[in-house]
């Protein structure tokens, strides 16, 4: 035992005649202080509201209501016009018609719940019951995502139109309307910190600036590319000091038809897809999380 001491008081001393010891504390203190400070910031808040509405699940669902209510509020105040939420068998049914397409019309029919409009049929309520809202069968391949009877295919936007003298509205028409199979259109958008964004657009513009010097030192041409890219990050920079926040913008497009038809759908998807100027590719391999982010809304984030 007096050996095991021996070596324990030689290695704790030997680790404290370097500077890591105190590297590793001061890491460790540090990490200890910020976790502190955010549990005493918001867990109290989320305490303190959750108390004012009782405490429970009712409380958390009032508090959830609330939340949304704002949410609402605010998107009104940008123009966008909220009918309302969705129900609990609302999201399921939205859930259910990606997975199965097939099932639209009998779902669409129900309409023996109380709050239902009269003219369907008696019997269930309106959507679905929540537990019911997967798929009977899901299989992912190299390129789509099979479910039920049906296929969906998901292409990633890496590129969005550029114009110096700014893009057409209704750009979009092509993939939004004339595409003649059952898709969607996915737009996600994460507010960017503040420090974040400037950190961002100064590297960006010290990278370019860089690239136009070296150029110019060993005689190359001035590229055009490189002043819309100037041109963008001065814009950017305007938007910050007016006071818009900075986004990033992740843009997903998915086609579901049988398995069939599916490389015909993908021919008028990909010809749309240019028709709007995008730069899109075909999400390859974990499809069937490609089809969660395109074609379900549950409005996932960017990680």
């Amino acid at each position: 035992m007096s050996n095991v001491l021996s070596i324990a008081q030689k290695e704790l001393k030997a680790y404290f005649a370097s500077p890591i010891a105190y590297i590793v504390i001061g890491c460790f203190v540090a990490l200890y202080g910020f976790f502190y400070t955010v549990m005493r910031r918001f867990v109290p808040q989320q305490s303190l509201q959750m108390k004012k509405f009782g405490g429970g699940p009712q409380a958390a669902a009032a508090l959830a209501v609330r939340w949304v209510s704002t949410v609402r509020k605010r998107l009104r105040s940008c123009g966008v016009d909220v009918l309302g939420w969705l129900p609990p068998r609302g999201v399921a049914a939205v859930l259910r018609s990606a997975y199965d397409p097939a099932s639209d019309r009998m779902v669409k029919r129900r309409g023996g719940g109380d709050g239902d409009t009269t003219g369907g049929d008696d019997g269930l309520p309106s959507g679905v019951d929540p537990a019911a809202a997967g798929p009977m069968y899901g299989r992912r391949a190299m390129s789509y995502y099979a479910h039920n009877d049906q296929v969906t295919r998901v292409w990633w936007i890496q590129q969005w139109p550029h114009s110096k003298s700014g893009v057409p509205v209704g750009f979009l028409q092509p993939l939004l309307l004339a595409l003649p199979h059952r898709h969607t259109v996915s737009l996600l958008l994460a507010p960017v910190p503040a420090r974040t964004a400037n950190r961002q657009t100064n590297t960006a513009s010290s990278s370019v600036e860089t690239r136009q010097h070296l150029n110019r030192k060993i005689g190359r041409r001035r590229q055009k590319a490189d002043d819309r890219a100037l041109a963008d990050i001065d814009r950017r920079e305007d938007d910050a000091v007016d006071g818009h926040a900075t986004f990033r913008v992740a843009g997903l497009v998915s086609v579901t038809t049988a398995p069939e038809r599916l490389e015909t759908a993908t021919a008028d998807t990909e010809s749309a897809l240019n028709e709007c100027n995008l730069e899109g590719q075909r999400w390859i391999l974990e499809t069937d999380q490609a089809f969660v982010m395109a074609a379900l809304p549950l409005a996932r984030g960017l990680t």
